[in-house]
């Protein structure tokens, strides 16, 4: 039998903050130093239901729905790069938070949290990158990607996503977080797709050996589709950035591995 955890065991504070494309929904919980979280697409500021409650212990965890996603407004049109980075900075300064501030951000979020970090650096304290795609200079290959839903008549589309996400997380260890984030992957519909028009524009890797300068950090899991590109690139980050793999760790690594995943974060986090 496959565990059904509670994946919000606490009621978070959820409010909604403004950028130039629109509102941008949030959720927080705990006091302290302030850490934002980036979801990955096509998920919402939901995914880190399970860690937040952690997280909170440390910090005042902030997790906002990327602009398009979750309960954001949706931009309207596809979203330049820059134009990601802007929206996160001018949502921390519309929630008075001007300072350096530590970011964690999670697949596609690890885009942006980069894209942060090497476009204001005066803004970013630290950053964790979970599952980033690291693209090999000489044959780097992007992991498949999240796909579009369109509904059928027959309710096809139902059980295809709920498959597929299923193959990709297999073996699943906490059901009611897989059920969650399928749902979440099915409310984005035909926009799941809207962030990568952006992604496809970044080389992570590149930006992280020649282009940021703040402290940061990569945790990953060895089962994830992102992790034989990370396996292939450590190399270039030697010295730079360091790593802390998850054994079993998946696409919803967090969710499998939530104890290990919140340590990896908060130990760098709070220590470097």
């Amino acid at each position: 039998m496959i565990p059904t955890i509670d994946t919000a065991p606490v009621n978070f504070k959820r409010g909604y903050s403004s950028c130039f494309l629109g509102q941008l929904h949030y959720r927080e919980h705990g006091d302290g130093e302030p850490v934002l979280c980036l979801h990955q697409a096509p998920q919402s500021s939901g995914m880190f239901d399970t860690v937040l409650p952690m997280l909170g212990e440390h910090f005042r965890a902030i997790c906002m729905d990327t602009i398009g996603y979750g309960m954001s407004d949706l931009p309207g049109r596809l979203v330049e790069p820059e134009e990601y980075a802007r929206t996160i900075v001018e949502f921390l300064d519309d929630m008075g938070l001007t300072d350096p501030i530590s970011v964690i951000g999670v697949h596609t979020g690890a885009y942006f949290a980069t894209q942060l970090a090497a476009q204001y650096p005066e803004r970013v304290k630290k950053f964790v990158l979970s599952g980033p795609v690291l693209l090999h200079p000489d044959e780097g290959v992007v992991p498949m990607r999240a796909p579009a839903t369109i509904a059928e008549e027959d309710g096809s589309h139902l059980t295809r996503l709920w498959q597929l996400r299923w193959k990709n997380v297999s073996p699943v260890n906490n059901l009611k977080a897989f059920e969650k984030l399928y749902v979440a992957a099915l409310t984005a519909g035909e926009n799941a797709q809207a962030s990568y028009y952006a992604a496809s524009k970044l080389d992570t890797l590149k930006q992280l050996r020649f282009d940021v300068t703040v402290p940061g950090f990569i945790v990953w899991g060895d089962k994830d589709l992102s992790a034989p590109g990370i396996m292939k690139c450590l190399h270039f980050l030697e010295g730079k950035v360091p790593d802390y793999r998850i054994e079993g760790g998946t696409l919803d690594t967090i969710e499998e591995f939530p104890e290990e995943w919140t340590e990896a974060c908060v130990r760098f986090l709070k220590e470097g």
